[in-house]
């Protein structure tokens, strides 16, 4: 219960940023890595500078856990299933013109034109004040689970998994799980599920030696 209740109030706080009304842009100055990250997928645009050593990615499954703030339903709802479980079951992390090619970024911009480059975007128009998932109709780039490219990908992860893994560290099968389960849902139930697996992960053996 505790918890549930602590990565709880995580989501509503990101749930509220992405259902406030209001456009909002991310702008990263360096390195979001895990809820960082997360925190960007909730806001309805997203720009980074263009610093060498910045970071982006869910690096929670070396850790054992999966991303609980939304990362395995907002991740695949922007890119596709196919391309976000690299990102969800490897946790390695992207620079900034990687994350931009994969559509996990909107712009990435010269460090001193951050601000003015997300203040343009507002102001031009070119950020919605809805996520794409809130829209109703919406469908997931590269259709969902049973798509032939999304099923195959799913497959090919499970496999490479068990060799890799031997079946012994349970969260990239939780992050599997959450992809594939939390694709055929609402936002609102696949958050929750997502949340229920972080809980069953991270009071585990496994996670707690992580």
């Amino acid at each position: 219960d505790e918890a549930m209740a602590m990565i709880g109030r995580y989501n509503r706080v990101f749930r509220r940023i992405e259902t406030c009304g209001k456009p909002v842009v991310a702008a990263a100055s360096g390195t979001a890595l895990g809820g960082g990250l997360e925190l960007m997928l909730s806001c309805h645009y997203r720009i980074a500078a263009d610093e060498p050593k910045a970071q982006f990615g869910t690096p929670e499954v070396g850790l054992g856990l999966l991303p609980g703030i939304g990362g395995t339903q907002r991740l695949p709802r922007l890119v596709g299933i196919a391309a976000s479980l690299p990102v969800l079951t490897q946790g390695a992390p992207m620079n900034a013109r990687a994350a931009l090619k994969l559509g996990l970024l909107n712009e990435v911009v010269p460090a001193d034109q951050l601000r003015q480059a997300a203040t343009q975007a507002l102001l031009e128009g070119r950020v919605k004040a809805v996520a794409p998932w809130d829209v109703k109709g919406f469908k997931l780039p590269g259709g969902d689970a049973y798509a032939p490219a999304n099923s195959n990908a799913m497959v090919a992860a499970n496999a490479s998994l068990h060799a890799a893994t031997k079946g012994n560290y349970p969260a990239p099968y939780a992050i599997l799980r959450a992809v594939y389960e939390g694709s055929k849902l609402p936002i609102e139930k696949a958050l929750k599920l997502e949340q229920q697996l972080f809980v069953t992960l991270v009071q585990g053996e496994v996670a707690q030696n992580m």
